[in-house]
């Protein structure tokens, strides 16, 4: 039996599935220096302590050197071609007296999926032992060789064998449940005559023929129909690696097969599940935006004549800030960046306006409170403040820290005015400011410092993370 050719993590999962307790070695190497990337159990206990994942397995065991074998193994990388190894005599390094220990070994490529050797797979057997142990050494080659068929033929995934006409040699039993036939009725028959389907013959042919050409594996994912579920297309993941002969010869193929209709069928339908929620959150989305519009026409045609126009434009830019923000909610599945909002909420004012900090995303309450807060700042410098005049500037920033005598993260967002003209406490509080004031206790339980210092408005606005976090 040969072991797959073909790197992937897919394989590499198969492989340990099937060979991790096989009565034979089997392991698998990285790169030209040949570092052990996995092992099964014999194979560990053939080289014992000195078999170190990682390593390169001839750092520990010289004679792989002096006895060929790692020339063999770089002859195998370098060129693609399997070899076979007899009676290999190595001397295991122990805690105590080097062990003598004899092996024949099979060295075949790893490939990746572009066809480059990315490594070594390893498998052998035991050969020490001299005549006295020949009887007892027969009867573990029986029982090994009846646990492996046992092994085979109950493994989870499908597993064939193809002579180089493309006929079955042998199946298990899961692959003659995936092609709906009988497992003695496999050997030596054509597989498109067991598998009838054209479109998996056009798609697998190629690829089997190309591997008894080249002795590359190969991985593809197929799909069609079996006579198992006729009707029904079903999909397959299959492992091709080619069958090598002692002279290192390729005489057939050899498949791994591993169903995922119903994994792809989950994937289709989660596809499609987020297919109709976009959907829905773009209508919603559309639908809210043309009622701040309505309310906005309403509210500019029932007051105007009535109310001043300064007023009426401080109202329609507040609905145009929550219009916006709903915006880029809805484009972002509901939870918004903290700097994308400011820096939308400071366009206005170019460079004189800077907004710094960490990515934060915010929940769609904690992104309206935070609008509306901002908004007022920003309206309040434009009139009284940094932004009012030519010379002002405006610095935004936030961060996450520990809140005090608290392990509990908080949001920390700061506001600061410089280089206007001198402000100070208004007498009366606007309805910009009781809004500043207000919003973020009330709606994520924070706190609000705001001081009219001589330089300029000063504002910290500090939040318990898990009110504004998604």
């Amino acid at each position: 039996m040969s072991v797959p050719g073909s790197a992937s993590s897919a394989e590499d999962q198969h492989l340990r599935t099937l060979f991790q307790t096989a009565p034979f070695l089997v392991a698998a190497t990285e790169g030209p220096l040949h570092r052990l990337a996995w092992s099964n159990d014999c194979f560990a206990e053939f080289f014992g302590a000195a078999a170190i994942i990682g390593a390169p397995l001839h750092d520990a065991v010289p004679d792989l050197v002096a006895q060929h074998v790692v020339a063999a193994m770089d002859g195998v990388f370098a060129g693609g071609k399997s070899r076979e190894l007899r009676a290999v005599t190595l001397s295991i390094p122990t805690a105590g007296p080097p062990r003598r220990r004899m092996l024949n070994l099979s060295v075949h490529p790893r490939h990746r999926a572009d066809g480059a050797v990315v490594g070594l797979h390893l498998h052998g057997a035991d050969v020490t032992g001299g005549g006295r142990e020949r009887s007892e050494t027969a009867r573990r080659g029986q029982e090994q060789r009846t646990e492996l068929e046992t092994l085979y033929n109950k493994a989870p995934v499908g597993l064939a064998m193809f002579d180089r006409d493309l006929r079955f040699v042998r199946v298990n039993e899961r692959l003659a449940e995936i092609n709906g036939v009988p497992v003695d009725a496999h050997p030596e028959r054509l597989v498109w005559d067991v598998v009838p389907d054209p479109n998996i013959r056009r798609a697998a042919e190629p690829l089997l023929r190309g591997i008894l050409e080249t002795g590359e594996g190969r991985t593809v994912e197929l799909e069609g129909e079996t006579r198992s579920q006729p009707g029904i297309v079903r999909q397959w993941i299959e492992h091709f690696y080619p069958l090598i002969d002692e002279q290192g010869d390729v005489v057939g193929v050899g498949a791994v097969v591993e169903e995922v209709t119903e994994r792809r069928r989950a994937e289709r339908q989660r596809a499609e599940s987020e297919h109709q929620r976009e959907i829905l959150v773009q209508e919603l989305a559309h639908r809210v935006k043309n009622t701040l519009a309505t309310v906005q026409s309403i509210l500019m045609s029932t007051l105007r004549g009535h109310v001043e126009p300064a007023p009426l434009k401080v109202l329609t830019q507040r609905l145009e800030a929550l219009a916006q923000t709903h915006t880029l909610l809805a484009e972002n599945r509901w939870a918004v960046d903290l700097g994308l909002l400011a820096r939308g909420e400071l366009a206005p004012y170019g460079s004189r306006a800077q907004a710094r900090g960490p990515a934060v995303a915010l929940h769609a309450r904690a992104a309206v409170a935070l609008t509306l807060t901002l908004h007022e700042l920003a309206t309040n410098a434009a009139k009284h403040g940094a932004l009012s005049d030519g010379t002002g500037r405006v610095d935004l920033s936030w961060e996450v820290a520990a809140e005090s005598g608290n392990d509990s993260p908080v949001l920390e967002v700061v506001w600061n005015e410089a280089g206007g003209p001198p402000v100070a406490e208004p007498g009366r509080s606007g309805f910009g400011i009781r809004l500043i004031r207000r919003v973020v206790p009330h709606d994520l339980g924070g706190t609000v410092d705001l001081r009219f210092e001589p330089t300029g408005a000063v504002c910290r606005l500090t939040m318990p993370m898990r009110e504004v976090s998604p």
